[in-house]
């Protein structure tokens, strides 16, 4: 017999109306390693973990690429974009990243890619987001598009004293 969980079987149930963390994972010390927010979501808190991510080879179309907070946290959005000199004079896209900070106050953040240069830009930014929140990269051409090239990583960071619900 197994007791693994199936659509007709359910082994525990865990009622958590104040939303606060299921379980959490105590590692050597006493430190907290990971755990398992109210929504289900398991996090990690002693190392940097992708959430999502995007690579986009020789793209000539606008792309986007976001993640919900889990908790309120720091979160490094890492961006490389390059142009090969393939579009016209004045030619741009424009990567907007937008998040919400612990606030509730909506910031962005801009990258400029030049099409008429053979161009790359490369940045982390550490944002300090709230949960529930979106954070999102996107582009946008100003002029004609041209063929870019656009990864983005987004990772949720180690915040000391943990995640903050």
């Amino acid at each position: 017999m197994s007791n693994s969980p199936t659509s007709k079987t359910v082994i525990g149930q865990f009622d958590n109306p104040s939303n606060l963390d299921i379980f959490q994972t105590v590692g050597m010390g006493g430190n907290v390693i990971c755990g398992m927010n109210y929504a289900g979501l398991v996090y990690p808190i002693s190392v940097p973990v992708v959430q999502n991510s995007l690579l986009a080879i020789n793209t000539s179309s606008n792309q986007s690429v976001s993640n919900t907070a889990i908790a309120t946290s720091l979160f490094n959005v890492a961006i490389f974009m390059q142009s090969a000199d393939l579009g016209g004079a004045g030619t741009t896209t424009v990567a907007t990243i937008s998040y919400t900070d612990v606030n509730g106050v909506a910031q962005s953040v801009t990258l400029v890619l030049h099409g008429d240069q053979n161009q790359i830009q490369q940045e982390n930014y550490v944002l300090l987001a709230k949960i529930g929140t979106t954070i999102t990269v996107s582009t946008a051409f100003s002029g004609a598009a041209f063929q870019y090239t656009i990864a983005v990583a987004i990772a949720i960071l180690p915040t000391a004293g943990g995640l903050i619900p």
